[in-house]
């Protein structure tokens, strides 16, 4: 089954925030067993897990949109030389 353009990135921040969220929930249950010494450093871990996390999903999410959004960009364009060249 093929998927719409829109229905895709839908889909792949729907998948971003379950991960971010499953992550925060292992975080918070390994929080329970970490010495309150070592908590500000598994807190930075998260942190920058979601922050490369989030950009590498995003990057990932607009390169994958970027060649339908061409192809519907390119449509219009052949459209105006058919027509110009049945004139």
């Amino acid at each position: 089954m093929r998927r719409s353009l829109f229905s895709k990135l839908l889909l792949s921040n729907w998948l971003l925030l379950l991960v971010l969220l499953v992550v925060a929930g292992i975080a918070l249950f390994v929080e329970k067993f970490v010495h309150s010494d070592f908590k500000i450093l598994l807190f930075s871990f998260y942190v920058l897990f979601a922050m490369f996390g989030t950009f590498y999903m995003s990057y990932s999410i607009a390169k994958s949109v970027v060649e339908p959004l061409d192809r519907i960009e390119k449509k219009p364009e052949k459209l105006t030389q058919v027509i110009s060249v049945q004139n």
